[in-house]
């Protein structure tokens, strides 16, 4: 006889769900202690931010975009000083953003917009704007003349060719088809000039001369940031790339995929250097070491760690319950970070092989709304992390203290925490989407 499983919502289950360790940090078998103030909770911050959707901070920490549906608001950092606001997104309410690295405010931003879906796969439009720009054009109101005298010319042809009258034309539905062909014409002819680029998984070369992202599921393609025209492609996978990224040097990228391979390409033609083969399972994201030496990836419900010159592989590091989801290098490069499903995070050391710490939530059954969905080091060596229920918290491993940034529960309204979470390049400032739709930003120690 065959159990019968009931679904659950992410909202009935946190309605229920209380926080609790299964597993805790330690430090020659004492527990960790909690840095002063901790744990804090909303409410304590240093200052919050209202109604933002995406959050994005550029590669020296100075600018922090905030999208809320509408427009993209740029905020000097750390004072918060509101510097720019890029308006004429009217519409738009799923936008992310992109800094370019290597610029401050004369750089340029990729600004994701729709959703489009081709072959099974979803594939956001990216469009290349000027940070100076204070006024921007998505297809809104530009269109909206054309639209409409194509929609007349439209029907007053069809009236002539077919037994409708004028009035039997519903004319706004009619607007509406013109203006999504115009855009789609808008759209071909911007993807021609590099204007606009189609895929997912944008991230920009260390140096932002450089684009990277995935068009097909198995072909990433590489464009000029200057003349936003392409300068090769990567191709050989033979499943879905899932992660793609240029060594901290911009000497060569890496790329893994769901065809259980990494590969390390040349960053200036393509050329492909190495397979990193042998992976059990569907390779996912990955990370480079600080000086770029070692690359970690996720495969399945473990981590493999090559040397990125010569392929050799030093560690497979195992131990999990569910799939690995994000991993992190110490800034020291003597560490690696992995969080998993189930609310689990263990860090391994890199020299001996060992597992030096096991962090773990207590859960019930197989769901995977507390997985870990974040996992950073600051520059300072403050190990940052958080799982889906929308907490953060931070570990030193040198003291053995942790911190904890928390919400009230709310068992009527709570949901998970996916938005993002980042901290200013120099470790001082934690900045936190929450599931409420407000940005708190934390002071960490």
């Amino acid at each position: 006889m065959y159990s019968t499983l009931k679904a659950v919502s992410s909202k009935d289950f946190f309605s229920t769900w209380e926080h609790a360790l299964q597993n805790n940090f330690a430090r020659d078998n004492q527990p960790a202690t909690y840095f002063p103030g901790h744990p804090k909770r909303w409410g304590e911050e240093l200052t919050r931010i209202d109604g933002v959707k995406f959050i994005a901070l550029n590669d020296n920490g100075s600018l922090l975009g905030a999208s809320n549906g509408g427009e993209i608001q740029l905020y000097d950092m750390p004072s918060m000083t509101l510097w720019r606001t890029l308006k004429g997104f009217e519409g738009q309410n799923n936008m992310t953003i992109t800094f370019q690295p290597g610029h401050d405010k004369d750089g340029i931003v990729l600004v994701g917009l729709t959703d489009l879906r081709r072959d099974r796969v979803y594939r956001r439009v990216f469009k290349w704007y000027n940070l100076g720009d204070s006024e921007v054009d998505v297809d809104g109101n530009s269109f909206e003349e054309a639209a409409e005298s194509a929609a007349s010319v439209a029907a007053e042809i069809i009236s002539k060719k077919s037994s409708f009258s004028r009035d039997d034309i519903d004319l706004s539905t009619l607007c509406q088809h013109m203006r999504d062909v115009l855009s789609s014409a808008r759209m071909q002819l911007e993807t021609q000039k590099g204007d606009v680029v189609v895929g997912h998984g944008m991230t920009f070369s260390r140096d932002g001369s450089f684009l990277l992202y995935i068009e097909d599921e198995n072909t990433v393609v590489v464009v000029d940031s200057r003349t936003r025209q392409e300068r090769f492609m990567l191709t050989g996978h033979t499943n879905n790339i899932m992660w793609v990224e240029t060594s901290p040097d911009d000497g060569v990228i890496a790329t893994s995929s769901w065809d259980r391979t990494v590969r390390i390409w040349k960053a200036t033609n393509g050329q492909e250097l190495r397979v990193l083969a042998g992976a059990e399972s569907q390779c996912q994201s990955g990370a480079f070491s600080p000086d770029g030496s070692l690359v970690g990836v996720g495969a399945g419900d473990s981590v493999r760690v090559w040397n990125v010159e010569n392929g050799d592989l030093l560690h497979t590091f195992g131990g999990f319950k569910d799939w690995v989801s994000k991993l992190a290098f110490s800034p020291d490069g003597k560490s690696l970070a992995v969080g998993s499903g189930r609310g689990a995070l263990k860090v391994f050391d890199l020299m001996s092989g060992e597992e030096n710490q096991t962090w773990e939530v207590k859960v019930q059954g197989g769901t995977g709304f507390v997985g870990i969905l974040h996992v950073n080091y600051t520059s300072k060596g403050l190990l940052v992390f958080g799982y889906g229920d929308g907490r953060v918290f931070t570990y030193d491993q040198v003291t053995n203290q942790m911190g904890q940034f928390e919400h009230e529960p709310d068992r009527n309204e709570v949901l998970p925490g996916y938005g993002k979470k980042l901290v200013t390049p120099d470790g001082s400032l934690l900045i936190s989407a929450d599931f409420d739709g407000n940005v708190r930003i934390w002071r960490l120690e």
